[in-house]
């Protein structure tokens, strides 16, 4: 659990998407890669004004 937090507070900090699918892909509800990326490609710009650094051109894969 705990380290599911720090993949989260650093893909948040350094707008890394790729951090992004790994505590979703660490999440046990999460059954495949598909459905971690299909919820990450709808859940990032619904969340942009609260996670700008996803939103950078420069942002962090």
């Amino acid at each position: 659990m705990r380290s599911m937090k720090v993949v989260a507070i650093g893909a948040a900090i350094y707008g890394s998407r790729n951090a992004a699918l790994q505590v979703l892909l660490l999440d046990p509800v999460v059954t495949d890669m598909a459905a971690a990326e299909a919820c990450l490609d709808e859940m990032l710009p619904l969340q942009a004004p609260y996670l700008p650094r996803f939103a950078r051109p420069d942002a962090a894969n």
